[in-house]
């Protein structure tokens, strides 16, 4: 069973982001980037090249921080 945030972060639409030099010491980087739309707000989420995605901090700090 997928956890209700894998099915929204699999829902999101990620464009490649063009890399750089390549890295091969283990280096975490981001390979693709999204969109979140919750309830109009707006997340960037990356996917990094081990697969795991993260929120932006910015944009994850100004949700957790907006009025209602």
């Amino acid at each position: 069973m997928t956890a209700p945030i894998e099915a929204l972060l699999d829902s999101i639409q990620y464009e490649d982001i063009e890399k750089g030099e390549s890295v091969t010491d283990g280096t975490l980087y981001a390979v693709k980037k999204g969109i979140l739309d919750i309830e109009g707000y707006k997340l960037t989420v990356y996917v990094l090249n081990n697969g795991q995605r993260i929120f932006d901090a910015n944009d994850f700090e100004n949700f957790l921080n907006r009025k209602r």
